[in-house]
């Protein structure tokens, strides 16, 4: 500001003449004077007989002529300019100020030594600040507690050596509370160019900050096992996804191991779930001291540098080691060692020995992808345990034929011949609108009919189904027969919308678009009621194609909802790539949501960001009242669970309400 008021006065100097100096206008006039006295005695000697009274009137008259001019131009015009000059100064002081009044982030200036000097508006309605309050203090008023001292020294060594500081804080205003704010801090030169005061502009970003931190949260909680603290099933194959980049880069070895417990269902049966669940825990505190001291044992025996072993839960009764820089003697003494280990566990609901069968597949022997190595470890898993349990099995080519003997094969046979028999159904959930309690969606569940008509659940064919690629027939069938659903209550006058299921390993394929459209068009469905759900995301294969896929649909009225919404990564990548209308929030959030404080916290960050973004979420599995009031009251738009009504056969009535009022 100093620079630019030095530089409008270098321009008005310019205008005001350079001889209006005191000492210059003395000298003038005194010679000016001078000649005019000399020229009217000069005069007087042609007019001896002028009278005395005629010459005061001409020697006054003579002087005025003489020095009007000369006051005129070099006393009225300079003073005239002068206070012109310094009129528009002050105007343009005023605009500055203004400027700052009315600006939209905080502006404060400190003087050399740093204390506070002028603060604007929104300076005292962010830090809740008066002017008075702050005035004469040092701006280290704010200051959270939390900004390490090698910032604050970098800040001054920056603006005193007269250069512009570029930073973050985290501040703390009057009543205590925190926020962040970008900063920009320079020095103000007065006309000499010296340093006199700093000027200090910051935006408020706590809000930016917020959902951030909110991300980074979700992104960490959705990385781990809820139940056991471990490694989830989808981190643990990213994981392995990076590592076996570098190692066919470098021609590393390794292994997995996986371990199942022994007869869990039982247990889970006989003694409930609760029981089940703090198996699980211990028995993954126990693997983990275990793998821990193997890890120590492995270096100290054979001195290798080598990456800590990987543990994870898969999921259900299944646990996962990745052993990394082993060969096939190394891993198989690691995994009887495991195995041998979990023996002497001890669980007081049992009275007997929990053992564990152990699948071990070594890379990249077996294979040099996850797909391949998963295939074959869960073929080892079957093998040990059709061999007896409490057993170690490498896999061997048989294993995988004994498994598809005994499974898969098995049930794709029976899909496919319920597919050409018409005996896959939908069954429909409705989702309950918690604005206004009222119903009109629903999601549209497949069933198949076995030989005999009786209901076959879909946890007994759907795996498989995604197994061997068939499970694109099965969405179709459900797809096409819920359109025609919806046309008919066209008809009857009701409004009724439908979720069904895409496979994220389709998303993109021009002929599911193409029968998508085409069925849309020869059952004469609405499709702004149509949502399509997006499981398996983390299958998309081609992102660009999937989301040019969505566009395509969006078009024409079309919703898209991401499913399972918060594990994995893969969630909040798809949720910033991907153009969807709803989240669909994974359940195991929502089952214990009145009784965990941390679910609590994942459900509202969740629904925040879903927000922030302009998507509208849905919770599953709720099945209780008191869930139904703490995700109205974080904002969620919908619920889904038994709670709300058990899937079915037919649509509910019109006028069916909830059965109790919520």
């Amino acid at each position: 500001m100093a620079n630019m008021k030095k530089a409008d006065m270098a321009k008005n100097n310019d205008k005001i003449p350079a001889y209006q100096s005191p000492i210059r206008l003395f000298i003038i006039m005194s010679i000016s004077i001078i000649f005019a006295e000399a020229l009217i005695m000069f005069g007087f000697q042609f007019f001896p007989t002028v009278s005395e009274n005629t010459k005061v009137i001409l020697d006054t008259f003579l002087l005025f002529v003489i020095l009007f001019p000369i006051i005129y131009l070099f006393v009225y015009r300079p003073l005239i300019l002068l206070i012109t000059n310094r009129t528009q100064d002050n105007e343009k002081i005023k605009m500055f100020f203004a400027v700052f009044e009315h600006n939209i982030n905080t502006v404060f200036i400190t003087d050399i030594k740093g204390n506070i000097e002028f603060v604007n508006p929104m300076f005292e309605k962010v830090t809740g600040y008066s002017r008075e309050e702050v005035v004469g203090q040092s701006p280290s008023m704010l200051d959270s507690g939390e900004t390490a001292e090698v910032v604050f020294e970098e800040l001054l060594k920056t603006v005193r050596t007269g250069k512009t500081w570029r930073g973050m804080f985290k501040n703390k205003k009057k009543d205590g509370q925190f926020y962040w704010c970008e900063s920009i801090i320079s020095p103000i030169r007065n006309e000499e160019g010296q340093i006199t005061h700093f000027l200090s502009i910051q935006e408020d970003v706590t809000e930016k900050m917020k959902l951030k931190e909110d991300a980074n949260l979700l992104t960490s909680y959705a990385s781990f096992d809820g139940l056991t603290g471990l490694y989830n099933r989808t981190r643990f194959m990213e994981l392995l996804e990076g590592w076996i980049i570098q190692a066919k880069a470098r021609n590393y070895t390794g292994a997995i191991l996986l371990i199942d417990i022994d007869r869990f269902r039982l247990i889970n049966d006989t003694y409930g779930n609760k029981a089940g669940d703090e198996l699980l825990k211990r028995m993954a505190e126990y693997l983990k001291d275990v793998t821990s001291d193997i890890d120590i044992q492995y270096f100290r025996t054979f001195g290798k540098e080598i990456m800590e072993s990987i543990l994870c839960r898969m999921g259900g009764d299944e646990f996962a080691v990745f052993l990394p820089s082993r060969n096939e003697k190394e891993t198989l003494e690691t995994a009887d060692e495991i195995r041998r280990s979990l023996e002497s566990f001890q669980f007081e609901n049992w009275a007997g020995h929990i053992t564990v069968s152990v699948g071990i597949v070594l890379y990249p022997a077996h294979g040099a992808t996850l797909y391949d190595l998963f295939k074959k470890v869960d073929a080892a898993v079957f093998s040990a345990k059709e061999l007896g349990r409490n057993r170690s099995r490498l896999y061997q080519d048989e294993d995988l034929v004994l498994e598809k003997m005994h499974s898969r094969v098995e049930w794709k046979g029976r899909i496919q011949n319920a597919l050409r028999e018409d005996r896959f159904v939908p069954w429909f959930q409705p989702l309950l609108d918690l604005k206004n309690d009222t119903i009109y969606h629903y999601e549209a569940l497949v069933r198949m009919r076995n030989e005999n008509g009786e209901i076959v659940p879909p946890g007994a064919f759907i795996d498989t189904a995604e197994a061997v690629g068939i499970i694109r027939d099965i969405d179709k069938v459900v797809i096409t027969k819920a359109m025609r659903l919806q046309t008919m209550l066209k008809k009857q006058g009701r409004r009724v919308c439908f979720s069904m299921n895409l496979s994220g390993k389709d998303l993109g394929e021009k002929e599911l678009l193409d029968f998508l459209k085409d069925s849309m068009c020869e059952t004469s469905s609405d499709p702004e009621c149509l949502n399509f759900e997006i499981t398996e995301t983390a299958a998309v294969h081609d992102l660009n194609r999937a989301v040019r896929f969505i566009r395509d649909l969006r078009a024409l009225g079309c919703k898209f909802s991401l499913d399972d919404f918060g594990v994995g990564f893969t969630s909040f990548k798809y949720l910033k790539e991907m153009e969807v209308d709803y989240i669909k929030i994974d359940g195991s959030f929502i089952r214990k949501l009145a009784e965990s404080k941390s679910d609590r916290l994942f459900v509202k960050a969740m629904v925040d960001v879903a927000h922030g973004l302009g998507v509208r979420t849905v919770a599953e599995f709720v099945e209780n009242k008191e869930t139904v009031r703490i995700l109205k009251d974080y904002g969620v738009d919908y619920a889904q669970g038994y709670f709300i009504g058990k899937p079915a056969t037919e649509v509910l009535p019109e006028d069916y309400k909830p059965i109790e009022p919520v």
